[in-house]
């Protein structure tokens, strides 16, 4: 045991004095300095992208967001008029009643009566026109 304790003693002072008279290598601290600003750089070259990034995407995304809550809000409105917008029937076709008493659709019931009677007319003239191709009949064959 004595033996053990006395080899432990000597191996922890030639540890001790080897640190002790060890000298730091000058090369290595360099190196390590070097590493350390390197880092710190780079660090702070991907902090300004970062910064660089945010700079631009946020306000690039507010004015998606301003744009898009304008267009909702102009959807909505318009949304909003059509159902207050009062119909009604002027023959075929289904017009505004405010537009109507403004004068807006003076000729269209003319139109649409002479176009059913012009329509009526065309029909009247193409009597005996086959649905089927026969030169027989169409051409006089």
């Amino acid at each position: 045991m004595k033996y053990l304790i006395c080899v432990g003693l000597i191996a922890a002072a030639l540890l001790g004095l080897d640190l002790l008279t060890h000298a730091p290598d000058p090369a290595a601290d360099y190196l390590a300095l070097q590493r350390a600003e390197l880092q710190a750089e780079q660090d702070r070259a991907a902090a300004a992208r970062w910064s660089a990034f945010w700079d631009v995407a946020v306000p690039a995304g507010g004015f998606f967001l301003l744009a898009l809550a304008g267009g909702g809000a102009v959807l909505a409105v318009d949304a909003y008029r059509q159902r207050r917008r009062p119909l009604v029937q002027l023959g075929p076709v289904v017009v505004d009643r405010t537009r109507l008493h403004s004068g807006a659709y003076d000729g269209l019931l003319t139109g649409i009566v002479a176009g059913h009677y012009t329509a009526a007319i065309e029909a009247a003239r193409n009597v005996g026109t086959p649905y089927t191709f026969s030169p027989h009949v169409v051409y006089g064959l």
